[in-house]
């Protein structure tokens, strides 16, 4: 029997995004594998991928750690939105990436994240940008399939139990911005307003905290380092790598935020090419900004 207020009764949010599978400065498991024409392609990623992935679990080691019982028995619902980009997509002739083939992206993306989506209760999916995600979002359409999740082309409001509202989507300019946009129609009560309203796609995170309104605006962080494009745009920024995980129990809010030399340094090849010294196993220099591939 369930005891009345046990974990039970307050379900764990989490909100993660622009995972942008497919890039070589983005998130990916240490080897990975998709089939090309027949053939079975094998990747190793770089050593930023590495450091990346890592971050990756540990943060779903501190996820599941919430939501189970110590003896991976859970005890409480998970709530788990992701806020789009899921792939890198084909776009802009780009380079950095293993593959321009959406479908083999998306090979690599749905093994990925399939344990992290196989302990949720509730499976939202925001549409992220066409740039990304192809025409009409169809990469997004395909992975909510692959995931049996909700899909979602605008802000989308999730309702929990406790009556706390999340507005959830994917562009945004600022934290402010978006606070601004959400309350302007200050006579609406409370209970009508989202406590919560986070987007994605800055890849930088920015808090409105708890000082202007009831509601908290979140720019969320990503799974991405800096681009070869981000470095010419804007050389001096960072990339934020980590998730928001909402505690429904204690009403806090937890933003997790990974730096590394390879990140946040302003080593532009690094960020670029997402290459550094090759790991152990292949010492020979890795001569190919398209990652070491194999086929057998």
């Amino acid at each position: 029997m369930i005891k009345k207020n046990s974990l039970a009764d307050y379900p764990l949010v989490v909100v993660f995004g622009d995972t942008h599978i497919g890039s070589l400065v983005a998130l990916a498991p240490p080897n990975y594998q998709f089939r090309r024409k027949g053939q079975e392609v094998h990747i190793q990623a770089s050593i930023l991928q590495q450091w990346i992935y890592a971050q990756w679990v540990k943060d779903w080691n501190l996820v599941y750690g919430l939501i189970t019982d110590g003896n991976d028995k859970k005890i409480r619902d998970l709530y788990l939105v992701h806020l789009g980009d899921v792939i890198e997509g084909s776009h802009h002739q780009d380079t950095e990436v293993f593959s321009n083939n959406t479908e083999e992206q998306l090979m690599v993306a749905r093994p990925l994240m399939a344990q992290q989506w196989s302990w949720a209760d509730h499976k939202v999916l925001i549409y992220g940008t066409t740039e990304h995600e192809g025409k009409n979002n169809e990469s997004s359409i395909r992975y909510a399939d692959m995931i049996n999740a909700d899909v979602n082309d605008q802000a989308y409001n999730l309702i929990l139990p406790n009556d706390v509202i999340f507005n959830l989507s994917h562009h945004a300019t600022s934290a402010m911005t978006t606070l601004n946009n959400i309350t302007k129609d200050s006579h609406k009560p409370e209970g009508l307003l989202p406590r919560y309203a986070v987007r994605g796609h800055k890849h930088v995170v920015d808090d409105t905290g708890e000082k202007y309104s009831y509601t908290r605006a979140i720019i969320a962080p990503c799974w991405q380092a800096r681009t070869g494009y981000a470095w010419k745009v804007a050389n001096d920024n960072r990339a934020d790598i980590g998730m928001v995980i909402y505690d429904s129990k204690t009403d806090q809010v937890k933003i997790t935020r990974h730096y590394s030399k390879e990140v946040s340094s302003g080593r532009p090849k690094l960020h670029r090419l997402g290459l550094g010294k090759p790991i152990e196993r292949y010492p020979e220099e890795i001569r190919s900004d398209r990652g070491r591939q194999r086929t057998k």
